[in-house]
């Protein structure tokens, strides 16, 4: 191989490896084969003995998936340079003392091509197409794992984070250069309809939660209504109680005095009563007790004057 072709071979390897290691930051999560072409790289790199690009590659790749054996290796034969022989050659002449090759009987003279017009332009558009693919092969990954990580999210009810990881997703495909508009633009579209769809499973969410909570207050309301009306009821059966005390009380002076006594001081239970009947009707306004109490206790009180 000649220098000139060498030369042309090491721009190439410098080029693609300044392209991977300048948008390696931006594309996030790089998929594993990545490594691996970083790892070829830079053994090729080694193999036309510039080191330098060489322990770049392989640092890159064992960043990338640190288990590359291939990569240390290859790491290790640049920390431990090796004396290489190499074969003597001949001066190159240079392409303007080139002799042109003597023609053939009866032909034209044929001029030598010059090294640096030997390279193949199929392989440079082939290793530009190669670029392309890695760049875009990573950028879609990292967008997929940013919707599954949204859809784990919204899954176990986290719907704002995984809103926000879409959003800042969305910005950095509208945002990113180098880029086929054609994939921006189906990675955008994944990206507003996941969003689209969180967005209802939120308002469903939140819709259930807000019914859960209604549920809930009822129930609380109806265990309320049931200890208040119970509490209610133990009191009034109090209030009759002491009631009918007090009536059978005035009843017992009444008797006792034979119409000889007091009246206020005979007649006093029965007021009593009538006042234990008034607060039980308080309290329980559609029950017939309170009412028929009130009753007794006023008729009582007045045919015992």
């Amino acid at each position: 191989m000649s220098r000139t072709a060498r030369f042309w071979k090491g721009v190439g390897l410098l080029a693609l490896g300044s392209l991977l290691l300048s948008g390696a930051p931006a594309l996030a999560e790089v998929p594993a084969s990545l490594s691996d072409q970083l790892t070829g790289l830079g053994r090729q790199a080694l193999a036309n003995g510039q080191s330098e690009q060489a322990r770049i590659f392989l640092t890159k790749a064992l960043a990338l998936d640190p288990a590359n054996l291939e990569a240390k290796n290859a790491l290790a034969k640049v920390a431990r340079p090796t004396v290489l022989l190499v074969k003597r050659q001949d001066p190159v002449v240079p392409a303007t003392t080139l002799a042109p090759i003597p023609p053939a009987p009866g032909g034209e003279a044929v001029k030598p091509q010059d090294p640096a017009e030997a390279v193949d332009p199929d392989a440079i558009l082939g290793r530009q197409k190669e670029r392309s693919d890695v760049a875009r092969q990573a950028f879609s990954a990292d967008m997929s794992q940013r919707i599954q990580t949204a859809r784990d999210l919204d899954h176990v009810g986290d719907t704002d984070s995984a809103l926000s990881i879409l959003r800042t997703a969305l910005n950095a495909i509208q945002a990113t250069e180098g880029v086929d508009e054609a994939i921006k633009l189906r990675l955008s579209n994944q990206m507003k309809a996941q969003i689209g769809a969180i967005e209802v499973h939120g308002d469903r969410l939140t819709m259930e939660r807000a019914e859960r909570y209604r549920i809930e207050a009822d129930a609380s309301a109806r265990i309320r209504a049931v200890e208040t009306g119970q509490r209610d009821q133990d009191t009034v059966g109090t209030l009759m109680n002491e009631f009918d005390a007090l009536m059978s009380q005035g009843q017992f002076l009444v008797l006792s005095n034979s119409g000889t006594g007091e009246i206020d001081a005979t007649t006093a239970p029965y007021s009593e009563a009538r006042s234990r009947a008034l607060a039980a009707r308080a309290l329980l306004p559609n029950a017939l007790a309170p009412e028929a109490g009130l009753f007794v206790s006023k008729t009582t009180r007045f045919w015992s004057q």
